[in-house]
């Protein structure tokens, strides 16, 4: 029934007991024009994927700024660490060590640092994941061994970059400047 245009616009859909609902919402869209009708399922199915596609951008933002800061300390730790041997390595070839030997050490140096913080930072993320489930917390995370096998890739890669400014300084290193006490 349509109501007085003065008054208000309504229409009135009676609903039989047992009445399948999404039967329902397609005769209030034949009778309502540009309205889409949905079922209490359909309608949360729609929010959900609203909500989801919000915060997957905002989340894979935030995972791609986390990975770059984490790379960036990855490859400054690799570069000082190796500078501060400097000396060691001057030793090392005043001893008749081959500069393609010391630059096997530098980079087998950073390869096993950066290898023992991605353990524990692999470690660290499946424990989070196995305990937020008990905190009562509406928070799911996974762990996929795809991404697992991406991000250390991506890491051993950053690694051998951030190795190649300090193999360049050590294969120009004078053994010499060692025992001058010219090198700190």
């Amino acid at each position: 029934m349509r109501g007085d245009a003065a008054a208000a616009s309504y229409i009135l859909v009676t609903v039989t007991p047992g009445e399948a609902p999404d039967i329902v919402a397609r005769r209030i869209e034949a009778l309502v024009h540009d309205v889409t009708a949905q079922t209490r399922q359909e309608f949360a199915a729609q929010e959900r994927k609203v909500i989801n596609d919000m915060s997957t951008d905002v989340i894979t933002i935030m995972n791609l700024v986390g990975v770059v800061i984490g790379m960036t300390v990855m490859a400054l730790t690799v570069y000082t660490a190796t500078l501060a041997r400097r000396a060691e390595y001057g030793v090392l070839k005043a001893l008749g060590a081959r500069t393609r030997q010391l630059c096997s050490v530098v980079l087998a140096q950073a390869l096993i640092s950066v290898g023992i913080g991605f353990l524990l930072g692999v470690g660290f993320t499946l424990a989070l994941a196995a305990i937020v489930p008990y905190t009562g917390l509406n928070l799911f995370l996974q762990v996929r061994s795809v991404a697992l096998l991406e991000v250390g890739a991506v890491a051993m890669t950053i690694t051998a970059v951030s190795a190649i400014l300090p193999i360049a300084q050590i294969a120009k290193l004078d053994p010499a400047m060692v025992f001058r006490g010219k090198m700190k």
